[in-house]
């Protein structure tokens, strides 16, 4: 189920400060196993599943760049798209990269709060999945 961005006044200013510093590659990867299915429920036109979901905690805010290694029902070749929330347990979500703003509807990250692509945190949250 998604929420509205009900947060978005505390989005904007952690995302402010979430954008410079995000655990670099000694962050600690978080399962979002949870939040990666619901990020699913914000596919578009085309479902995706889940593979894989871990997260990491920006160091300077309470962000958390999640990156999902999902397929899509046409491909059997798993992508990773990078989405960011202010709770792993039913917060905003909003997509960060090309691959999340393309395969759901969740409000772009950049757009409305300044969040760019790529940065520390996304990195990490990629090294996650990848690692």
């Amino acid at each position: 189920m998604r929420r509205p961005i009900a947060a978005a006044t505390t989005m904007l200013a952690l995302a402010a400060l979430s954008a410079c510093s995000s655990g670099g590659a000694d962050a600690d990867c978080i399962d979002a196993t949870d939040t990666g299915a619901a990020i699913a429920e914000g596919a578009n036109d085309t479902p995706i599943t889940p593979v894989d979901a871990k997260a990491v905690q920006s160091e300077t805010s309470e962000v958390y760049y999640v990156a999902v290694t999902f397929t899509i029902p046409a491909d059997d070749e798993e992508s990773t798209g990078i989405w960011a929330t202010d709770d792993l347990d039913g917060g905003t979500i909003l997509s960060v990269d090309a691959l999340a703003k393309e395969f759901t509807d969740w409000p772009d990250a950049e757009a409305a709060f300044g969040i760019t692509y790529p940065n520390d945190g996304t990195d990490a949250a990629e090294a996650c999945v990848s690692g």
